[in-house]
């Protein structure tokens, strides 16, 4: 009866302890940023461990950004909130997008993501700049972005 009652509370401790360590693993950092630099240090923040970065107000793209490689997903949450595309926009690593409103300001502004795995949800909107919208390189190479048009 003794050894019943010892595998008895060794496997509910296992439980729980396993419930404890789920727990944990699924905990998602979130980062929020309001602006370009926030956007790229987000990223840094987030390359190794991966995460959300969720943004809390429109932001402006006025020269080329180049996101910091990202070694884990990372999903850009937009928040409804519009990126304005002054100059093109680069992805280093797996991003998802969703929620968000890109504007070109210019002609011939692009989102590239090199090559990496990035799915960008139901909930993007992409407006015109003089009948030109964002364009979206999939397959891209370069590590940076390219000052574009």
């Amino acid at each position: 009866m003794k050894h019943l009652g010892k595998m008895l509370f060794s496997a509910v401790f296992l439980c729980v302890l396993c419930l404890c360590c789920t727990l944990f693993a699924a905990a998602e950092t979130t980062v929020t940023v309001d602006s370009a630099s926030g956007l790229k240090s987000a990223f840094t923040t987030l390359s190794s461990t991966g995460g959300r970065v969720t943004l809390t107000g429109n932001i402006s793209i006025t020269s080329a950004l180049s996101l910091p490689a990202n070694a884990e997903k990372i999903t850009l949450d937009g928040g409804g909130h519009t990126v304005t595309l002054g100059a093109n926009l680069a992805f280093n690593g797996d991003v998802d997008v969703d929620n968000i409103v890109f504007t070109p300001t210019k002609t011939y502004r692009a989102i590239l993501c090199n090559g990496n795995t990035v799915h960008f949800g139901s909930k993007i909107t992409c407006n015109a700049y003089e009948d030109n919208y964002p364009s979206i390189m999939a397959g891209y190479t370069l590590s940076t972005a390219f000052p574009g048009g």
